[in-house]
């Protein structure tokens, strides 16, 4: 009975251990896979990346360096295309493309600094931009760049057209400086066939760097100019070949300039972008300024255990940095770098650089040559200083004491910085001593010590000291060979005019760059502000005021290479006083004024510039146009009646509006606005227009 009333139990599906193992990995599950979405998500974005990039870099070279209109989506289409114009595809960087060109250019612009040639023709500004992104073109870069600066070390533009009216001098002299006729012959020979082989490679780099820019047609010239080089004997082309050569060098470069603004002009044109020209000019600027700055600090290396200036060289030291940071300010500070503007004033902007870089690079190089001269002339007085303060001791002792080096420690203390031995030098003059006691003159005993002092001179300027030898192929070289080589008893020969001569010629060898620092300077603050210009005239007062500023004394430094008149005399006299000429002086003197000269004219700039901005900036002076001078601006700012903006709410226009007559004002129909009672009409200056819904 009890069963009847036993409720019937449901069989329940109890779980097995399996599952209730599965059971409990349950929960887990879940979280991990909703912790691994975000990875999912991050796999997936990796693998679309990496298939763009795979498609992208598949064939580089292959890839068409423009676009169609049309061509790319929508929402990459910035602006729109002008009929028939080319868009460049390019990025406006890709990393390992630009550093290797950037290499290149340092390389050639390095060994263009490191050239101990003056005068800037022989500067070439040939800089490729990328309009393309072909990763092939960039290792032709390289490789012409490389070229380039191979065949650019101690090039002169005026080989072959200028002549040298010492050369057959030079020969005599080192004739009689102990070489042989067949080394003198083989030695010019060298001297003649190296600055025709490096015109050939130059001909060659410029025109493979025209193909390059797909321009063969100019390449033409520059492969006639390494024709005409073959033309010729021995001694190379004739003046009016290398004439020829020369222009042939120049006019493709002239051609190309032209090609680039007459493109604007045509269908089809590429539009340059002002991003991508900035970019690249101030990569160039800072290539030139890395390379100068590695030349002025060599010439401090200099400095480093050799006796030149020590403690007297630091205002030298702070007058290069002066003008370094100065002209790299100057720079970037040019009023109106951040203005957009159109193709054609960014192409002649671009161009116009040439004349700011080429003087630049003259001034830098200047600088840095002026360093060592400075410290070449501190040394050979110290050097002079020693062997006359032996000599003159000699002179007042009799004549037959030798001399000991124990008498002068101060000079065994200088010679043993410039890593000679002065005790070799006193030996020397005690032979020179002895030969004159024999020959009983004491004229002898002086000719032997001037030669002395020439032979310390000689081994002073060697690499391994000041790095300063003269050129094998000058005068300055065959004059202090023969005198080394002569015979102590020539006494005609050996004298203190002599000595005056070949201190002289070492001084003008390597100061020459005295004589166009000034003007090289004053022509790169011209050039920036030629370079403002360009981009567009001042837009208010103290823009006017910074252009006027670099303008005045930008020529008033160009000005003061009236101090060169006279440089062509020997610096020193017979009697050793120095001749007329201002620039030696200021070189010379003992407080090395040249660079601190122009040091001050360069913080005088900035000064003046940053004094006025400062003026500006505290007394809230409101910048005007300039718009009511009409000498300043352009026609047709003159010719545009230019109204005062009127601003208005904005409103929406219902539909019943649309219904509402159209009210004639004369001057052009328009919907009245309902929700302003009055509005100016924005087509014209017209009176009030009154709202149908005025009433309401």
């Amino acid at each position: 009975m009890l069963n009847a009333f036993v409720l019937p139990i449901p069989s329940l599906a109890l779980p097995t251990p399996s599952q209730k193992s599965a059971s409990r990995r349950f929960p887990l599950s879940s979280f991990s896979a909703a912790m691994s979405k975000p990875e999912n998500l991050r796999r997936e974005s990796d693998l679309s990346a990496l298939k763009e990039e795979r498609k992208n870099n598949a064939i580089p070279w292959s890839i068409s360096p423009f676009q169609q209109p049309g061509s790319v989506d929508s929402e990459e289409e910035l602006t729109e295309l002008e009929p028939g114009e080319l868009r460049v595809r390019s990025a406006e960087e890709v990393p390992f493309i630009d550093l290797l060109l950037e290499i290149a250019m340092t390389t050639a612009g390095l060994t263009r600094l490191v050239s101990q040639d003056h005068g800037a023709p022989e500067m070439f500004y040939s800089d490729s931009m990328r309009y393309e992104p072909s990763d092939m073109q960039v290792f032709v870069q390289l490789i012409v760049f490389s070229a380039m600066a191979a065949f650019t070390d101690a090039f002169d533009i005026t080989n072959g057209i200028a002549s040298d009216p010492t050369q057959g001098q030079i020969n005599n002299l080192l004739s009689y400086g102990g070489f042989n006729k067949g080394d003198v012959s083989a030695q010019m020979f060298r001297n003649n066939r190296l600055p025709v082989l490096n015109a050939r490679g130059i001909s060659m780099s410029m025109g493979l760097s025209r193909m390059v820019l797909l321009i063969q047609y100019l390449a033409a010239c520059f492969f006639a100019a390494f024709a005409i080089l073959f033309i010729g004997g021995d001694n190379g082309p004739s003046t009016t070949l290398n004439i020829i050569k020369v222009v042939l060098w120049f006019l493709p470069i002239f051609v190309e300039v032209i090609s680039h603004f007459v493109a604007l002009h045509l269908p089809g044109f590429v539009g340059y972008t002002t991003e991508g020209i900035y970019a690249r000019s101030g990569t160039v600027f800072l290539i030139i300024m890395g390379a100068a700055l590695d030349k002025i600090t060599g010439g401090f290396k200099n400095l480093v255990g050799n006796a030149g200036l020590g403690a007297q060289g630091i205002p030298v030291f702070g007058a290069a940095a002066v003008i370094f940071i100065g002209f790299f300010s100057l720079f970037f500070a040019t009023p109106g770098s951040n203005r957009e503007t159109s193709s054609r004033r960014t192409l002649a902007w671009f161009f116009s650089q040439f004349c700011f870089l080429s003087a630049l690079i003259v001034t830098l190089q200047a600088v840095a040559n002026s360093i060592s001269f400075v410290n070449l002339n501190g040394a050979l007085l110290k050097i002079d200083g020693a062997i006359q303060d032996a000599v003159q001791w000699q002179l007042n002792n009799t004549l037959g004491t030798n001399l000991t080096a124990s008498t002068f420690p101060n000079s065994v203390s200088l010679f043993n910085d410039l890593g000679l031995s002065f005790e070799d030098t006193i030996d020397e003059l005690n032979a020179d001593l002895y030969l004159g006691q024999q020959q009983n003159s004491t004229l002898i005993w002086l000719a032997g010590a001037i030669q002395t002092e020439l032979a310390v001179f000689g081994e002073v300027l060697s690499p391994e000291i000041l790095d300063a030898t003269p050129d094998q192929s000058s005068l300055l070289f065959a004059k202090l060979n023969a005198l080394l080589a002569t015979d102590p008893t020539n006494t005609t020969a050996l004298n203190y005019a002599s000595l005056q001569d070949i201190y002289s010629g070492i001084l003008k060898d390597r100061g020459s760059s005295a004589l166009w620092l000034y003007p090289a300077a004053g022509a790169t603050i011209l050039g920036l502000v030629l370079m403002s210009c360009i981009k567009g005239m001042p837009r208010d007062k103290y823009e006017w005021g910074i252009l006027g500023t670099r303008c005045t004394i930008g020529t008033a430094t160009c000005f003061l290479a009236i101090l060169d008149i006279g440089s062509s005399k020997p610096i020193y006299d017979a009697d050793g006083n120095m001749t007329d000429s201002k620039i030696w002086f200021l070189a010379l003197a003992e407080g090395h004024w040249l660079l601190i000269l122009l040091a001050l004219i360069m913080a005088l700039i900035q000064i003046t510039e940053n004094v006025g901005q400062v003026f500006a900036y505290l007394g809230n002076r409101s910048y005007h146009s300039f718009e009511h001078l009409d000498f300043i601006n352009g026609p047709e700012r003159r010719r545009t009646q230019r109204r005062q903006v009127q601003y208005q709410r904005t409103y929406t226009v219902d539909k019943e509006d649309y219904d509402d007559k159209l009210e004639d004002k004369q001057v052009g129909y328009s919907y009245p606005n309902p929700y302003e009672h009055t509005y100016h009409d924005r087509d014209a200056d017209t009176g009030i227009v009154t709202s149908p819904r005025s009433g309401m």
